[in-house]
């Protein structure tokens, strides 16, 4: 993996820092300061949100992004099956604790590279606090595009150049090398008519 990419800075960023603090890192990550406490309150309203407005319980959910499980517990309310994503390992040794009994394939490795291959069978895709990690946003969202079944759903939750919390994640992600290019709501609705997908929404 070129160390000079995003995604390499990511995965070694995490593979450390999990294999370091195990099963505590959901905690260290969301309770540990009341700015990321409040920055789950605002994720998770977000993600309620969005999968609530789907019209019914889905076959097949593909999660973009996954980390530790933090928002996969609200897909599973959602869909009889899910498929999962992350590039560290690590993070998904702690998925696979949380979840063993539940109807999840896992998949390890750069979504936007070719190292995953998957399956145009997905009536949702989704991804939560993941897009801001990637090198190549608009490569994500046409992935993405071409896995949806015809009808499916996109749903992308990220940060946003005018995040009021902006100046604190950029001193962070500065000392981390692991946030970059944080991309627009105007961008990002343009990658989403740019890869075929209709009635595109901005929140």
């Amino acid at each position: 993996m070129d160390d000079t990419r995003l995604s390499a800075a990511t995965h070694n960023h995490y593979q450390e820092l999990i294999g370091r603090i195990g099963d505590e890192y959901i905690d260290y990550r969301w309770n540990r300061h009341p700015v990321s406490r409040s920055h789950y309150r605002q994720t998770q309203k977000a993600v309620e949100f969005a999968l609530n407005h789907l019209d019914k319980r889905v076959e097949h959910i593909l999660e973009i992004g996954c980390g530790p499980g933090t928002w996969t517990d609200i897909c599973l309310r959602h869909t009889r099956q899910m498929s999962i994503v992350d590039i560290s390992s690590e993070m998904l040794k702690l998925v696979q604790k949380r979840f063993s009994g539940d109807p999840i394939q896992y998949h390890c490795g750069d979504f936007i590279s070719s190292q995953i291959e998957l399956l145009a069978v997905f009536d949702v895709i989704f991804s939560a606090r993941a897009l801001e990690y990637m090198d190549d946003k608009q490569s994500m969202v046409k992935k993405s595009a071409g896995l949806l079944k015809p009808g499916g759903q996109l749903v992308i939750i990220t940060k946003n150049p005018v995040w009021l919390d902006k100046k604190r994640e950029e001193k962070k992600a500065s000392e981390e090398k692991i946030h970059r290019d944080w991309v627009s709501y105007h961008d990002l609705t343009g990658y989403f008519s740019a890869s075929g997908l209709q009635d595109v929404i901005t929140y």
